[in-house]
């Protein structure tokens, strides 16, 4: 039948020597429609009044040449010349299109655009391999893997869909790029043998024929069996037949979850098969068997649950005709195990290219890939800081830890992108799978890969990019609500609070919002410190801090499967109250932390030209300047240190980026427990008075016992004055003349009035 085909289709190009017509834009051949001066192109008239000239002025007229190819002539483009033509604004904008070249590539140095526009482009790139660009978007390309060589013609056609956004490449048939994500084009404009009149070529074109579709196959098959013909060019032969139409199968290195059935189902098209058998072996053993005899109906299917654990698969599809049986397809290395999400910024991604990659990591089409074919398994790697097999440093870490200590298999899903604010991950409300966005990235490949249903374990690492006054709790409870509704199955989401470093404003506070999520909001929301973690270079980590995060997330992972909470000693210390004891050589404020017994701090830290102590970590009353005196770890508690005459409202531990009044981002010391493991910072947590003691409450070189209406010395520069009692609690605000106030009417009792170091007084009546 296709032989018979391929003869009725030879047999109608020699007879009407054409390609189809229909939903032709442009169209051009050499040996037609060329105006010359001499042999310099003027104009190139698109052939059968189809309309549309490309023209060429002085010294950016391409020559023609006679005779270039079986026969017919070819328009000759000379980059070192600049020469080019400029055509006419109908390319196919916002559409299907597919385009035909027949050229001769001369010389691969120039860039080599060959139908340019102004921000669209088929081109060389500086090779033999021609790629689609569209919207200007140079990481969004299709990119054939086939060169057209030098010095001979070729027949390039490329086929753009609309409704997947995605090219395919075929170059003499043979296929060079498939269904590769390009960005829908709006550009029209055409230039032939350049892109925004310039960035030459070096070719010679015999034909170019660009549609406003997609054309059919038959149509494909005739116009690429006449250009081949007209111009004495091989074509490769179409791939053979499947002898099996698959409805769903296997993926080859694909990761099914533990409790995930392996279905598979199809039709077997081959008329002359009379049985399919079907086999599934692990380590040289047979795991499973099925037999159909598909003279009887050529529809079969079956499932199989797997078993978990560091074995592989393969699954062999095995027909029986009157000649004989045949391997007709085969699925290698197909394995059971876990999956595990992550998103976030670029610490989420970021790379460790010191890590081993272990055989048992697996991940699902590319992260933030947007083609729709982009659908397929692969092995982990962490090499680059996004795109394709990437998974990140601290993902790789984990598929590592979860093979030897978990002997489980693992595919990471990691949605993180660079730069990105917390906003930016939200999905598009019209369509939560739109590949162009972050979430619906991500989305796409759980939904393709089919685990989903599976995923367990959610990694979060983000915040950067936001800043203190962008309400991050509420922007995290919307996301949390889609993760929610993507992952039915959701069991631990790990946040890590970030550190201080690049990014935006007021960080001290939204490091609090971050550690806030964990504090019951969210039952499933663990909160981890990335502050202590080593090699920090104010943004990113060395391999240290990535594998040192890795470790701590796996005491975590660990702990939490053995059902120990969240209060186990290898979590992140957290705030739990703050206290004061007021004595009459100052304040001491006790900081209490769960999750810990044994507190330490790292050692002293040369930082913007000085060295910082342990108290340099901490500042007072919201002020990143103010700091205590002193900082002491005891089992538990941080003891600070305040001097005399110093009131304390609030504390904060680690400043929004920097040392105050330096550029150099802060890098402890850290308040840490025993293991290393870094306390979660905090910002403006109040101070609870819980004691005065009896000679601190009047001090004799000040007025403090006081009578309403009695003035009272106070910063000049605070008006109002504040009152406060000794809980913590607001009384009064009385306005300042000259530095004093008048002591309003109150209970009898020991106040502090605040205003830059604050001062102690007692009412009397």
């Amino acid at each position: 039948m296709r032989a018979a085909l391929i003869a009725l289709l030879l047999a109608g190009a020699s007879a009407f020597a054409e390609i189809p017509q229909a939903g032709l834009a442009v169209w051009w051949r050499a040996d037609r429609g060329v105006t010359t001066v001499g042999d310099l192109v003027t104009s190139w008239e698109s052939g059968d009044r189809i309309g549309g000239l490309a023209t060429a002025v002085g010294e950016s007229q391409p020559r023609l040449v006679d005779d270039a190819v079986n026969g017919h002539d070819a328009v000759r483009f000379d980059a070192g010349a600049s020469t080019y033509l400029d055509g006419p604004s109908r390319f196919p904008v916002n559409s299907d299109y597919t385009i035909y070249v027949v050229l001769r590539l001369n010389n691969t140095a120039p860039a080599g655009n060959i139908i340019g526009g102004t921000s669209r482009t088929l081109w060389m790139g500086s090779s033999d391999k021609p790629r689609v660009l569209h919207a200007g978007d140079f990481g969004n390309q299709a990119v054939s893997d086939v060169g057209i060589g030098v010095g001979s013609f070729a027949v390039v056609r490329v086929v753009y869909k609309l409704a997947e956004n995605v090219a395919t490449i075929h170059v003499n048939n043979v296929l060079g790029a498939g269904e590769s994500y390009v960005p829908v084009n709006n550009d029209p404009k055409i230039f032939l043998g350049a892109y925004q009149a310039s960035n030459f070529l070096s070719a010679d074109i015999a034909e170019v024929a660009i549609y406003g579709r997609a054309l059919a196959p038959l149509e494909v098959q005739e116009a690429d069996i006449e250009l081949h013909n007209r111009y004495g060019i091989v074509r490769a032969p179409d791939p053979e037949p499947p002898v099996i139409a698959f409805d769903v199968v296997p993926k080859p290195l694909a990761l099914y979850a533990e409790g995930q059935d392996m279905v598979c189902s199809g039709t077997v098209v081959d008329g002359a098969v009379r049985k399919l058998s079907v086999e599934l072996d692990s380590a040289g053993k047979r795991a499973g068997s099925w037999q159909f005899d598909v003279r009887t109906t050529p529809r079969f299917s079956f499932q199989r649950t797997l078993q978990p654990g560091l074995h592989a698969y393969t699954l062999r599809f095995i027909t029986e005709d009157n000649v004989g049986r045949d391997t007709v397809h085969s699925v290698d290395e197909i394995v059971c195990g876990e999956v595990i999400a992550i998103e976030g910024q670029s610490n989420s991604i970021f790379p460790d290219a010191t890590l081993p990659v272990s055989p048992w990591a697996r991940t699902f089409g590319s992260n933030f890939g947007q083609a729709a074919s982009d659908t397929t398994f692969k092995r982990s790697v962490a090499t680059d800081g996004g795109g394709g097999a990437n998974v990140g440093g601290i993902g790789m870490y984990l598929q590592n830890a979860f093979a030897t200590e978990f002997q489980r298999p693992t595919c990471v899903i990691n949605g993180g992108v660079g730069g990105t604010r917390i906003e930016q991950h939200f999905p598009n409300g019209q369509n939560r799978l739109d590949r162009t966005t972050i979430y619906g990235s991500w989305a796409y490949r759980l939904k393709q890969s089919g685990l989903a249903p599976y995923v367990r374990l959610l990694i979060w690492y983000q915040g950067e990019s936001n800043g203190g006054g962008d309400r991050y709790g509420e922007l995290f409870d919307k996301l949390y609500r889609e993760w929610r509704e993507e992952l039915p199955n959701l069991e631990r989401i790990i946040v890590i609070q970030i550190r201080p470093g690049c990014g935006g404003t007021q960080h001290a506070k939204l490091r609090h919002d971050q550690m806030e999520l964990g504090n019951g909001r969210y039952p499933d929301v663990y909160v981890h410190a990335a502050a202590g973690l080593p090699g920090h270079d104010g943004c990113h980590y060395t391999p240290a801090g990535y594998q040192t995060l890795g470790r701590q997330l796996m005491d975590i992972i660990k702990a939490n499967r053995a059902s120990l909470g969240d209060g186990f000693t290898g979590t992140a210390p957290v705030i739990q109250q703050a206290t004061a004891d007021v004595r009459s050589d100052g304040t001491v404020v006790t900081l209490t932390f769960s999750r810990t017994s044994a507190l330490r701090f790292t050692t002293d830290t040369a930082a913007g030209g000085e060295i910082r102590y342990s108290k340099d970590a901490f500042f007072l009353n919201g002020e990143q300047t103010e700091h205590p005196s002193s900082a002491i770890a005891k089992g538990n508690t941080v003891e600070l240190r305040v001097p005399s005459g110093v009131s304390v409202s609030s504390v904060s531990y680690v400043p929004d980026t920097q040392y105050p009044g330096t550029d150099a981002v802060f890098q402890g010391p850290w308040l840490v427990t025993d293991a290393g493991i870094g306390a979660l910072t905090f910002y403006n947590v109040a101070v609870t008075t819980t004691s005065v003691a009896a000679d601190a409450r009047v001090n004799t070189s000040h007025p403090r016992v006081m009578r309403a209406g009695d003035e009272l010395a106070v910063d000049p520069t605070a008006s109002p004055s504040a009152i406060w009692d000794v809980q913590g609690s607001l009384v009064a605000l009385v306005p300042a003349t000259d530095g004093s106030i008048l002591v309003p009417s109150l209970p009898p009792g020991v106040y502090v009035v605040r205003g830059g170091k604050g001062r102690w007084f007692t009412v009397v009546p």
